[in-house]
């Protein structure tokens, strides 16, 4: 037999892994359904991740200046449009079971009078619910028009307070608020998951593709091919090479499917710059391919890949990089009633100050001893007394008088919490 070269034993191994995801149903079922089919489903779904100009029918009982600001501003917020004004609720509905708007603005006879006599004011919103985009765009849209005509008359009413509460109005704060937006809202949601969906639609697909290509060939005794290549570290490098390049070119036309094509007929905005997603997934789809070859050692058949893709399609997903935000992550889990007296409505502490730290939960107790240096607190039971409470505790009456600011003839209450250190 006539004996081939390094780089005719590439060639051999390239044709033959082509022949053999060209020839397989299965394989080709695979990227044909999870690449165009999912690829194009997934787009769509959240291709209306932007919802601008909701048709709105109003509903005006108030018949005010003030409801007339509030139409008009709403119709000038990007996300909303006033369709038209109707008579009465029930004409509004039938515009919406015809499909004409989309929600009904509901404002109340007395909406002018709360307004201005500083109560809360009171509108009604309805809208339809696909995928809550359409409420979520109206219900944000109100809310911004409401604060804003509370800034424009907040002033005006100042003439009707006291010195004391002008002085009051006057210093006050606003709630300082931080977020953490896990994508950029002004784009829509779209934008931040459908890369993330199209690089996991391309992990797993490979996987699949791989797994199923190497269980055929180790069912019908297709890698004895190979043989008259020798045995070696050599020989095995060009298989792993041959095969790896076969995967990363063919997944090279997937990839610029689902990341260059899909996004721009579907407008997703600011997937990335082009030269950095080619810099991605170069080492992505080598790494994901090494992967793949790797793992199907243990494929002994075509069916295989399709049980681990079932069963661990949750890791794979974190392994495909796609995680939550640390940010996010929640931290020491904290009881509010070890910060609040809420019968007497009022905190237990000026400050509180908690630390990592090990703790020791003890059944059927109502407190949490944790290790020294943090902070710690007692719920008073039937029977319990200062005195019996600082003996339990550790301290003295005087040191739970002064953290709780009791005295030592204070009455405790049952479910009372009382700070211990």
């Amino acid at each position: 037999m006539k004996t081939l070269s390094k780089l005719q034993q590439l060639s051999f191994i390239i044709r033959r892994e082509f022949l053999a995801i060209s020839t397989s149903y299965a394989v080709l079922l695979v990227l044909m359904g999870g690449i165009f089919v999912y690829g194009l489903l997934y787009n769509y779904m959240y291709a209306p991740n932007i919802v601008t100009d909701v048709p709105v029918a109003v509903v005006d009982n108030s018949h005010s200046e003030l409801s007339r600001d509030f139409i008009r501003w709403l119709d000038a917020t990007p996300q909303a449009e006033i369709y038209s004004q109707a008579m009465d609720y029930h004409e509004a509905k039938e515009w919406m079971k015809e499909g004409k708007v989309q929600g009904i603005l509901y404002l109340p006879h007395d909406f002018e009078k709360r307004v201005f006599r500083g109560d809360e004011a009171v509108f009604s919103l309805y809208a339809t619910t696909d995928a809550f985009l359409y409420f979520e765009a109206l219900q944000g849209a109100s809310s911004r028009v409401m604060l804003a005509i509370n800034d424009k008359y907040r002033s005006d009413e100042a003439v009707f307070l006291p010195p004391q509460g002008l002085l009051a109005v006057a210093m006050a704060k606003p709630i300082h608020v931080e977020g953490t937006a896990l994508y950029n809202y002004t784009e829509g949601y779209g934008s931040y998951l459908i890369p993330a969906v199209m690089m996991i639609i391309i992990f797993q697909t490979l996987l699949m593709v791989i797994g199923m290509v190497t269980g055929e060939e180790h069912s019908n005794r297709g890698i004895r091919a190979y043989t008259p290549f020798g045995y070696g570290w050599g020989v095995a490098i060009r298989i792993v090479a041959g095969k790896t390049s076969v995967y990363c070119a063919l997944y090279a036309i997937f990839a610029f499917f689902l990341l260059g094509l899909l996004p721009h007929f579907f407008s997703i905005p600011n997937i990335g710059n082009g030269l950095y997603i080619v810099l991605l997934l170069i080492p992505y789809l080598m790494a994901t391919s090494f992967l793949g070859l790797a793992a199907s050692r243990y494929f002994t058949d075509s069916e295989a890949p399709l049980l681990m893709i079932a069963f661990f399609s949750v890791g794979l997903i974190f392994l495909s990089g796609v995680s939550y935000p640390m940010e996010l992550m929640l931290g020491i889990a904290i009881n509010p009633i070890y910060m609040f007296d809420f019968p007497k409505q009022d905190i237990v502490a000026d400050t509180y100050t908690f630390r990592k730290a090990k703790g020791v939960k003890r059944a059927g107790s109502h407190d949490t001893q944790v290790a020294d240096g943090t902070i710690r607190y007692h719920k008073v039971k039937s029977g319990d007394t200062l005195s019996r409470i600082a003996k339990l505790r550790g301290v003295s009456v005087s040191t739970l008088c002064k953290l709780n600011r009791i005295k030592p003839t204070t009455t405790l209450r049952i479910g009372q919490v009382l700070r211990c250190s």
